[in-house]
């Protein structure tokens, strides 16, 4: 069987909540206004090899490079590219997938909602992005499958910490007769005149599906409103009325922004109604942490 040498590099993105982040230039990366910026660092490498992959096609050598964050990525959204090389040329098929799994005693548990790779860039890299429900536990632990074509061509173990704030919460049904339970973070994003705006991002869990696809995690576009109050607890302080609504945000599914939510460092309270048309399917109530 002809050799085949692949170099996959592969660099996370954390989004950083509180600050202003510093957005890096790519097409793929702003395309649907609205996202939250993120910024790209790396630090630390490793050298892995294998003789096999999962599927069972065999690979006579493959050399895998790994670059993590500087600090270890968090519960919650994380944007995510690999740049692939055949011997000294880039790969440009569009055919790679990312395939996040959580393992406990390793044995695959469950998977996460991934947005795929549509193709490499003008830049080479494939971008795509991982939404982590959950940390690292005792015995459990996060594994990223770098898949080209229907083959299972490397894994890599990633630390992920628990969300600084619990800023990443699950939602629990409404009604038996609702299929899906839901989860979601918020970030809070620099807007104009010192305000903040809150963006969330909300996925629902398809049960129809086994929890080791990643089809079984969907953007919960069915949500069509996000009723928000806001506050700072035992001091009454909101921003005007207090009342805010977060709308769709065009091009992404599952995403919503509400405008001019926090003005101020602090300590915030927000109560969160989901609706689906006049349905609520979520409510919740969360504490964060407003930077300067």
């Amino acid at each position: 069987m002809r050799r085949i040498h692949l170099f996959i590099s592969v660099l996370w993105v954390l989004t950083v909540a509180g600050c202003e982040e510093k957005e890096q230039a790519s097409n793929q990366e702003n395309q649907g206004g609205g996202a939250a910026q993120t910024y790209w660092t790396s630090s630390g490498v490793v050298l892995a090899g294998s003789n096999g992959s999962a599927s069972g096609a065999y690979v006579e050598r493959l050399e895998v490079e790994v670059v993590a964050g500087v600090s270890m990525p968090t519960e919650g959204y994380h944007r995510v590219r690999a740049k692939i090389k055949r011997g000294y040329d880039l790969y440009a098929g569009r055919d790679v997938k990312f395939l996040p799994m959580m393992y406990g005693h390793d044995h695959p548990v469950h998977s996460c909602p991934v947005e795929q790779p549509n193709g490499p860039s003008e830049d080479g890299y494939y971008y795509g992005a991982v939404f982590f429900m959950r940390p690292n536990m005792p015995n459990h632990h996060w594994k990223i499958h770098v898949i080209i074509g229907e083959r299972d061509t490397t894994t890599f173990v990633l630390d992920v910490a628990q969300h600084p704030w619990n800023g990443v919460r699950p939602g629990d049904d409404f009604t038996p007769i609702d299929s899906f339970s839901y989860f979601y973070e918020v970030v809070p994003l620099k807007s104009t005149d010192g305000f903040k705006d809150a963006v969330f991002l909300i996925y629902r869990r398809d049960r129809n599906q086994p929890v080791v696809q990643p089809s079984a995690f969907l953007p919960a576009n069915n949500i069509t409103q996000i009723d928000l109050q806001a506050r700072i607890p035992n001091t009454g302080h909101s921003v005007g009325s207090g009342i805010h609504t977060a709308t769709p945000t065009s091009g992404r599914p599952g995403r919503f922004t509400a405008k001019k939510v926090f003005d101020k460092a602090g300590f915030w309270e927000l109560i969160l109604t989901c609706k689906e048309g006049e349905t609520v399917v979520l409510r919740d109530t969360l504490h964060l942490i407003i930077g300067s």
